[in-house]
């Protein structure tokens, strides 16, 4: 023993440990494993016993462990020199600085499994994904207030239901982000395109409806747990059945006041010039290049336009 240092009481202890370990699995009728164990194994298991005695490198040799506190590998340890990113201890020391003593390497995704009971979860931006057709949001995880989890996306509809739903009819449904083009998606969308044209002829923001009166509108249908894409797929399949215009839009729906002055006389379409008709294009952006009404000429027919005529402007416009 005294030439491969051992202690004898430190075997001794080791001894008892082992034996009480063994009797007390025995006892609950667990089978003992014939192979050993495997280093992550190990430390797994003594990890559920030291929640408290984990850290995080800093810089140097410097740790931050539970609840704020900051400690540094003992001197003598064998980690001393490798200072790896995350370690556990079996017990703090303090003399001149509070030292971490008996350590071992430990990976931080072990830290969370073992205290699901323990760790608290915050949540931010929560927000409408389209790739995934639902409202997520980035979690973080921190056991006695040590980040565990900085940052990662989770499913927010089930967290929150009703504030995940909200932001999925804002921005899924009344933005048109979802990818699934459901009927009524597709025929609103359109209509909203329809309307839109009306204010870039007229020059104007207020015919279409602003998205808190859209928001409104399908609020007032949609079910409580409806929050993500697959469950309003689902329902409006089945609800359609019995309510074929089950969230169909009409035209007035959308219009915050009429229209009746953007006439297809006023506003036309198309720019006549002998036998040419040439689409019109209406664009309303003060500082973009193509504000106003812009005549749109194919390559193939410019050597036949002729300047002639194109000092006008449409008749909603010439005064």
């Amino acid at each position: 023993m005294k030439q491969e240092f051992l202690h004898f009481l430190r075997i001794r202890e080791w001894q008892d440990i082992y034996t009480q370990i063994r009797q007390t699995v025995r006892g609950l009728g667990l089978r003992i494993n014939q192979e050993s164990a495997s280093y992550e194994a190990i430390h797994r298991a003594l990890l559920t016993g030291m929640l408290s005695q984990i850290g995080q490198k800093q810089e140097g040799h410097e740790f931050l462990g539970a609840r704020n506190r900051t400690f540094y590998i003992f001197p003598g340890s064998g980690l001393f020199k490798k200072s790896p990113k995350w370690i556990m201890s079996a017990e703090m020391v303090e003399t001149s600085r509070l030292f971490a003593r008996v350590n071992a390497r430990i990976e931080p995704e072990w830290i969370e499994p073992a205290a699901m009971h323990l760790v608290k979860r915050q949540y931010f931006d929560p927000h409408f994904s389209r790739r995934q057709g639902s409202v997520v949001a980035d979690e973080q995880v921190t056991l006695y207030g040590l980040i565990v989890v900085p940052r990662r996306k989770v499913q927010y509809g089930p967290i929150d239901g009703k504030a995940a739903r909200d932001i999925f009819i804002r921005e899924g449904l009344v933005q048109a982000q979802l990818k699934r083009k459901l009927p009524f998606i597709q025929h609103n969308t359109a209509l909203i395109d329809d309307v839109k044209a009306l204010e870039e002829k007229s020059r104007r923001r207020d015919i279409l409806v602003d998205d808190d009166a859209l928001f409104d509108a399908y609020d007032r249908v949609i079910p409580a747990d409806i929050y993500n894409e697959q469950l309003l797929a689902g329902w409006w399949h089945k609800a359609v059945k019995e309510q074929p215009q089950l969230l169909y839009f009409t035209r007035d729906d959308l219009m915050a006041q009429s229209a009746e002055h953007v006439t297809a006389a006023d506003y036309p379409e198309t720019w006549q010039q002998h036998s040419l008709r040439l689409p019109l294009r209406y664009v309303f952006e003060p500082t973009a290049a193509d504000d106003g009404v812009t005549v749109m000429i194919p390559v193939a027919l410019l050597n036949q336009v002729t300047p002639s005529g194109f000092d006008w402007l449409i008749p909603a416009l010439r005064h």
